[in-house]
Formats: C-alpha cells, structure tokens, sequence
C-alpha cells in the first residue's frame, strides 16, 4: 500500500494470510446463507 507505513516481513505475512482466511470463510458461508432460501426457490415450498 502506498500510504501504509513499512511493516515488518512478519507483520506482511500475518496481514496476507489473515485477508485470504477472510476472503475464502466469507466465500464458504455465503452459500450457506442462502441453501434454505435455494430450497424453498425449488421446491416452491
């Protein structure tokens, strides 16, 4: 970032993995959210 002061190697590191865990847990619940509103969509229930 180019306003973000310079960060330590290890704190890059935590930074990077702690925004992909972020990124891929919302992907796996989104879907989640939605599987009972899916359901009655198909069934018609």
């Amino acid at each position: 970032m180019a306003n973000q002061p310079s960060l330590s190697p290890q704190a890059e590191l935590v930074e990077d993995l702690t925004s992909v865990v972020y990124t891929f847990s919302g992907r796996l619940s989104g879907p989640r959210r939605y599987k009972r509103q899916i359901q009655h969509a198909v069934t018609g229930s």
